[in-house]
């Protein structure tokens, strides 16, 4: 029988063949008659035999998809990524052999300014050092009072990236009275005036910032974009917080300026490489000071779900013949390839 073939890459699945992330829900495409959903195997990168039978396919930032991965029977015309970064993906490959990109950023936007926030919050009150001194019993909570927090009135928000999800936190933290300045090339100065932050370049971004939170999308501009020289301009007292991608930042600049404690702290959530190994040196940073996570800080249960409605509801629409919300790549509208599969999608003929 002819049908819509989906592919789901391997890294959604866990041992027991559950899904990882708790809250996904594929079941408008189980119930759909014409749709069939397919496992695809445990690769790095994507090889055409992964995707020579496949119509679209659910991809996480695992695995890669890259100009190895292309089947010469084009059969594949959507890579519906599960989040907003999709560096794992060469859109110019996309681009060629007629395979539309979309992302998630309506789903992702609020979680992940929360996530920032929650990285703010705890290094501002610092919350581990707090922790600490609690655990250590009486003696612990004698020296307390010792651990002074920052308040956020007057003090400044530096954002790296003032995208989708950069946005967001401005609009949150804006109960804290902060100060708010931002960079972002990408974005018009009447965005920047709605949001009340100020544009700077990078070194002042660094030099006044109390706070700096990295929320830019990680691209060959943006690669190692920030390095011991931007660091060095931080204030002794400011804070690190990066949720974008590890190679946004020179990890061991990292690493280093908060050995020598030249900053107050810092929180990551993204790491180069990903995951790091187990005797990597940002696992020897002061904990009370240094907060990791493993790429979920903003994994919550509406994060999960609402990704996963947003991507099948992208898959069903290409599967119509419609063009899908949330393209990255918007040109593949004018691709011959690519319409002339869609065509076919919105006249239910499917392949075998």
């Amino acid at each position: 029988m002819a049908t819509f073939r989906v592919g789901v890459t391997a890294s959604y699945y866990n041992a027991d063949g559950g899904f990882i992330d708790g809250g996904m829900d594929l079941t408008p495409l189980e119930n759909d008659p014409d749709i069939e959903l397919v496992r695809v195997r445990k690769v790095p990168v994507l090889e055409p035999s992964d995707v020579r039978d496949l119509d679209a396919l659910f991809i996480r930032e695992v695995e890669l998809y890259n100009e190895t991965s292309v089947h010469p029977n084009h059969r594949l015309t959507h890579l519906a990524r599960f989040g907003v970064g999709y560096d794992n993906i060469k859109v110019d490959v996309c681009n060629a052999h007629g395979v539309a990109l979309t992302t998630t950023p309506d789903a992702s936007r609020r979680p992940m300014a929360v996530a920032t926030l929650t990285f703010l919050l705890a290094l501002a009150s610092r919350l581990k050092e707090k922790e600490t001194c609690a655990r250590m019993g009486a003696p612990g909570f004698q020296l307390g009072p010792q651990l002074i927090g920052v308040g956020f009135v007057g003090r400044t928000l530096g954002i790296v990236g003032l995208g989708n999800i950069g946005r967001e936190v401005v609009r949150l933290a804006k109960v804290f009275d902060l100060n708010f300045v931002g960079y972002d090339p990408y974005v018009n100065n009447d965005v920047f005036e709605e949001l009340g932050v100020e544009r700077v370049d990078l070194e002042t971004l660094f030099k006044n910032s109390d706070f700096i939170s990295l929320n830019c999308a990680l691209t060959d501009e943006t690669r190692y974009m920030i390095n011991m020289d931007y660091l060095c301009l931080m204030k002794p007292t400011a804070y690190l917080i990066n949720i974008s991608r590890g190679p946004v930042v020179k990890q061991a600049d990292v690493v280093k300026i908060l050995q020598d404690e030249r900053i107050a702290g810092a929180a990551l959530d993204v790491f180069d490489p990903e995951p790091p190994s187990s005797d990597d040196p940002v696992f020897k940073l002061d904990k009370d000071k240094v907060i990791l996570t493993p790429h979920v800080i903003g994994f919550t249960d509406q994060i999960v779900s609402g990704i996963c409605a947003a991507a099948t509801t992208s898959i069903l629409a290409v599967k119509h013949g419609e063009v899908p919300k949330d393209l990255v790549n918007s040109s593949i509208v004018e691709n011959a390839d690519w319409t002339a599969k869609l065509e076919r999608y919105g006249a239910g003929q499917f392949l075998d």
